[in-house]
C-alpha cells in the first residue's frame, strides 16, 4: 500500500470556510467563544473536526454508527467552541 501526502490546504483555498463563517457569526451573536479563542481559529476547528476525511475514517474505517459520530461531534464542538466542560 503506497502512502498519500496530502497537499497543505491553506484557509483561502479550502471550499468549507464560508459556512463556517456563518456558524462563527451565528454562536458570536448567541454567546461568547470559548476562552482565547477567535473567529478565525473556530472556523479552522469547525473545518477540521467536520471533514469529510475524518467522517469516513470513524465510520467506515472504525465502524462508528452515525448516531455515535454526531454525539461526538456535537460534543467536540461545544467543548471547542464554547468551552463548556460538561459536553452541554
Amino acid at each position: 500500500m503506497a502512502w498519500r501526502f496530502a497537499v497543505p490546504v491553506t484557509r483561502h483555498a479550502r471550499s468549507a470556510t464560508v459556512p463556517d463563517r456563518r456558524l462563527v457569526a451565528m454562536l458570536q451573536a448567541r454567546t461568547t467563544l470559548g476562552p482565547g479563542l477567535d473567529a478565525t481559529r473556530a472556523e479552522d476547528l469547525i473545518w477540521t473536526l467536520g471533514s469529510p476525511r475524518l467522517w469516513h475514517h470513524l465510520r467506515r474505517g472504525c465502524e462508528w454508527t452515525a448516531e455515535d459520530y454526531q454525539s461526538w461531534l456535537a460534543a467536540l464542538l461545544r467543548q471547542q467552541l464554547l468551552g463548556a466542560q460538561d459536553g452541554r
